[in-house]
């Protein structure tokens, strides 16, 4: 009789080690890691000034939640230079660029950005998409608070022109099919590898209304 009892009870502690040890792998995140970062929120990230002092780049994440490993990101430039440093003179407005994060890690994610410089107005009718700017790299959460992406930026061209004052004779890379997203054989009109730090922001100290 002890015997069965025994059997009973120890199966009944088996099936709750299992039930304790599942919740508690999808408390911690996926794959069960207690240090699994949840990136959303809001991540701001300024640029170091240039040589001669001059501000350089300032934005702002916004990171949405996740699902299935992939997070939908809005990246929005600060101090946006539609013309990017007068390659495209003609640009007026630049749009936020928008992705996804995949998670490739407890911290780590891979992504990919984009964005538009259009000539669009507040007049009647469309404004063309004269660029488009791809960002592509990975994101690493040093700790919390803190990530470092890296990656690189890469412009095409959203449009036909026949005599760019820098690059000549360009033809709209994306056509094939036109969805937004430069053409998968398509080479970039010009890139750059970069290393910048965001830092998520921080919930600031309530003013004091006796002051």
């Amino acid at each position: 009789m002890n015997s069965k009892r025994h059997t009973v009870i120890a199966a009944i502690i088996v099936v709750v080690a299992l039930v304790l040890t599942t919740t508690l792998s999808i408390v911690a995140g996926q794959d069960g890691d207690p240090d699994e970062v949840d990136p959303r929120g809001i991540w701001t990230g300024r640029q170091e000034r240039g040589p001669a002092g001059e501000e350089q780049m300032a934005w702002v994440e916004v990171v949405g939640e996740e699902k299935n490993g992939v997070s939908p990101v809005v990246m929005k430039v600060l101090n946006p230079d539609p013309a990017l440093f007068g390659m495209f003179p003609e640009v007026t407005t630049r749009t936020d660029s928008m992705g996804p994060w995949v998670r490739t890690g407890p911290n780590t994610w891979n992504y990919t950005y984009i964005g538009y410089g259009t000539t669009g107005t507040h007049d009647p009718g469309y404004g063309e998409v004269v660029w488009m700017l791809v960002y592509r790299g990975t994101v690493t959460a040093t700790d919390a608070d803190t990530i470092v992406a890296t990656g690189r930026a890469e412009v095409y061209s959203g449009r036909d022109d026949p005599d760019h004052p820098m690059f000549g004779a360009l033809h709209d890379q994306d056509t094939d099919p036109r969805d937004g997203v430069p053409d998968a054989d398509e080479e970039p009109l010009f890139s750059t590898d970069f290393e910048v730090t965001e830092y998520r922001m921080p919930m600031l100290p309530v003013p004091d209304e006796s002051l």
